[in-house]
């Protein structure tokens, strides 16, 4: 679909520009060619409301879209189904890692090298967006990958709230017993350390004045308060919970840029780490570092994918859950911490995904960028998995960070199935579709009639009436110029095998699907991209 967009952009502007036509804007109505698709529960889909997993979506949700031109998109959930079990693939980049069955369609930028325009002694590669399926990839494949998505609203908490909320998610406690009553604590830090007192100010001179603070007293580390006034506010703001079923509450996900910085901030203060890599972000819980990473990645930083490891602590092993922010980003983190701010190597600048030249000098849209898989496992066990299709011209959505292709289930003789449309496309009453004739043929712009016995499907072309090979050795590059007399494409031998005369007459097969679709336009060809 995009390179048919993108020639089609070009010829208008060319068009335009010579000054034989008045200029005019050109509309996209989409052809939609939709198969079985399938995502595993767990992946996370980002929708303007925070992350929820495919199992959580329900039809009318937005979630996010890639538009060539516009970058991020919102767009709605059609439909919702689940699609049985399948064979998982996991795919990672150095920041990305999503699974997916083998049948499901990846966007990938495919480079294609040839002579340089302007300097043919040299070679200069053309990128450009291709769908893959995942069982096809490969390493060294470049997938198109999102960030900085999540809309921000107008809910404000204010920058000392939402310190306060990432540190007490880093390393706050609360408990209620009959005997000491309510009880909330910070481990912060020591008494004399400047970020204790600091968080000490914070939450006694502005957040919680009603309670009284106590400042590492004997057998509580850290700020301790016991006030039922502030358990409450704790738990109203969804963080009453232990240390392995914390989650990042969906409210922080629409905060201002800064709010969102100020929150990530205030976890590196309490329970994060600063080392060689950048800084860490661990926890018990996998849910709330898949939160925290995913807030991370709104703020346009550059988040490694979550590993696990095991820690012995005095309670036994632990298993932690982390990722990494660059230590660029880092730099963007108002820390309180003062010891841990000051191990923070600055790079001096950051750079997100491949660079122009390695991309065939294709610019992706904001929010956007690429990187090349480095490992690919296919999984033996197969798992549930769920489908969506999305209100969007080009198909897209956003999982795991990662641009997929969407789906779509049909209803045929009332019953509900997948139809997996192979040189065919989708002719529902009233759809609006390009059927192509050959090099040198007519194409058609149709509407779909709904014929119930195709199930509601037409042809997407003329079809091929001999091989390539035999195309090859059948015709001469004389036949193909005279075939393509008056159409402005290569006439060369490399691209015999797609003379008109290997492809059946464009006219003969519209004829026989007239049941199928009605001709709205009739297009004479007068340029051709082929080969």
């Amino acid at each position: 679909m995009y390179n048919r967009l993108l020639m089609m952009e070009q010829i208008v502007d060319a068009v335009a520009d010579s000054g034989e036509v008045p200029e005019f804007e050109m509309t996209e109505t989409a052809v939609n060619c939709h198969h079985n698709y399938c995502i595993p529960a767990s992946e996370i889909i980002p929708t303007p409301a925070g992350p929820k997993t495919i199992t959580e979506l329900k039809s009318g949700d937005s979630i996010y879209s890639f538009e060539p031109q516009q970058g991020l998109v919102e767009t709605r959930v059609v439909r919702w189904m689940a699609s049985g079990k399948k064979r998982i693939f996991t795919i990672r980049t150095k920041h990305r890692k999503i699974r997916v069955s083998g049948d499901h369609p990846i966007l990938v930028i495919q480079v294609e090298v040839g002579a340089h325009p302007d300097r043919p002694w040299h070679l200069k590669g053309s990128g450009s967006y291709v769908w893959k399926l995942a069982r096809d990839l490969r390493v060294g494949d470049i997938l198109v990958c999102a960030q900085g998505y999540y809309s921000s609203t107008n809910r404000f908490l204010g920058n000392g709230l939402a310190r306060f909320i990432g540190a007490f998610l880093g390393d706050g406690w609360i408990r209620q017993q009959t005997v000491s009553g309510y009880t909330v604590g910070l481990a912060i830090g020591n008494r004399e350390e400047l970020v204790t007192q600091r968080y000490a100010r914070l939450l006694a001179d502005e957040l919680f004045p009603e309670a009284h603070w106590f400042n590492n007293v004997p057998g509580a580390f850290g700020l301790t308060c016991s006030s039922k006034a502030v358990h409450t506010a704790v738990r109203d703001m969804d963080l009453g919970y232990s240390s392995v079923d914390r989650y990042l509450p969906s409210y922080c996900f629409s905060l201002p840029l800064e709010e969102k910085k100020t929150l990530l901030a205030g976890y590196i203060d309490a329970d994060g780490c600063i080392t060689h890599s950048g800084g860490r972000f661990s926890s018990r819980s996998s849910k709330l570092i898949e939160g925290l990473r995913e807030l991370a990645i709104s703020c346009g930083f550059i988040c490694t994918n979550m590993s696990v490891t095991t820690r012995r602590s005095n309670f036994g092993e632990n298993t932690l859950y982390n990722f990494y922010i660059g230590s660029a980003n880092l730099g963007e983190l108002e820390l309180w911490h003062e010891a841990k701010y000051a191990r923070i190597k600055l790079p001096t600048r950051i750079i997100a995904g491949l660079p122009l030249e390695k991309l065939g000098y294709l610019e992706l849209p904001p929010a956007f960028f690429a990187e090349q898989i480095r490992e690919i496992d296919a999984s033996n066990q197969k798992e549930a998995v769920y489908d969506i299709e999305v209100d969007n011209g080009n198909h897209s959505f956003v999982c795991a960070g990662v641009v997929v292709h969407n789906c779509a289930r049909e209803e045929h003789y009332g019953e509900e199935v997948f139809v997996t449309r192979k040189g065919a496309v989708r002719a529902r009453k009233g759809d609006m579709g390009i059927i192509p004739g050959s090099m040198g043929a007519r194409s058609y712009i149709v509407r779909g009639l709904g014929n119930d016995e195709s199930f509601h499907s037409c042809s997407h072309g003329a079809g091929r009436a001999m091989s390539r090979n035999e195309a090859k050795r059948r015709f001469t590059t004389a036949d193909h110029e005279k075939a393509t007399a008056g159409v402005e494409c290569r006439k060369d031998e490399d691209v015999i095998d797609e003379t008109p005369a290997a492809y059946k007459p464009i006219e003969d097969v519209m004829n026989a699907q007239s049941d199928l679709v009605e001709i709205a336009h009739t297009l004479r060809q007068v340029v051709c991209v082929k080969g």
